[in-house]
């Protein structure tokens, strides 16, 4: 997937590109089980918007770049899963499979962005991550105290 950046003027800031998974195509039961990945509900938010207001305390926000990259693919019949790669790819072929680009595969091991479990499987890292950290969970999924 290709994308280009913009300034508020118009200007061409910088090119994107990133590799999009053709997630439709992959089979319930066989690909992909769980997909439920949460999300803070809307008065959890408020909430702690208010309690950090009443507190005069700081609330940060951060984002993880290329978060889905983070977590592992995993299929839940062990299958793998390949992919056709992209357009241009041949280039960065040895010369004995240049040929042969047509017949060339490749094996995901991450979840990438279009996978129908990405979402699911970044949740699980990032849970594993903030519970080695001492967080724990609330009644709501989308949220861990310290």
């Amino acid at each position: 997937m290709f994308d280009v950046k913009t300034t508020p003027t118009g200007e061409i800031d910088r090119f994107k590109a990133r590799l999009v998974a053709r997630g439709y195509m992959q089979i319930y039961g066989l690909d992909y089980d769980d997909t439920f990945a949460p999300t803070v509900r809307k008065e959890t938010f408020k909430l702690l918007c208010g309690v950090c207001a009443l507190h005069h305390w700081y609330l940060h926000h951060m984002d993880v770049d290329n978060a889905f990259l983070e977590s592992k693919y995993k299929s839940p019949s062990g299958r793998r899963l390949l992919m056709q790669p992209p357009l241009g790819f041949e280039e960065f072929l040895p010369p004995e499979l240049k040929s042969r680009a047509h017949e060339v595969a490749c094996e995901i091991n991450l979840s990438l962005y279009g996978l129908k479990a990405s979402a699911r499987d970044w949740y699980t890292v990032l849970i594993g991550v903030l519970v080695k950290m001492g967080f724990e969970p609330t009644p709501d999924p989308a949220l861990y105290k310290n």
